[in-house]
């Protein structure tokens, strides 16, 4: 069996049908000004916000970038929804009774 599917895969690289990669961008972004900054796109003054809480500053940092790539991909597709690929990028954290609060905005890039 493994020689089989071996085989196909090897076949299919060959024919060129590899599995494409395709990009997930729902088009509301061009509702927003945009510009390339640095080799990326990026939107010019419209910023998303996250918000997350954890037992230490680390996990609530953690909770917020994933709150806020989860709204941005929501809205917009994974392909603006990288944290590491934002601009303008502003942090903050308190300490709370249950451990950390943090915030985060940003302006999404792809």
């Amino acid at each position: 069996m493994a020689r089989i599917s071996t085989g196909l895969v090897a076949l299919a690289v060959i024919l060129g049908a590899a599995t494409p990669v395709i990009a997930d961008d729902t088009g509301f972004a061009s509702m927003h000004d945009l510009r390339r900054e640095k080799g990326k796109m990026c939107m010019t003054d419209h910023y998303h916000q996250g918000g997350g809480n954890g037992a230490t500053k680390k996990a609530a940092t953690n909770a917020a970038i994933k709150s806020w790539q989860d709204f941005t991909a929501l809205e917009y597709g994974s392909d603006w929804a990288r944290f590491s690929k934002a601009a303008s990028k502003s942090i903050s954290c308190s300490q709370v009774s249950t451990g950390y609060e943090c915030n985060i905005e940003a302006r999404a890039c792809k």
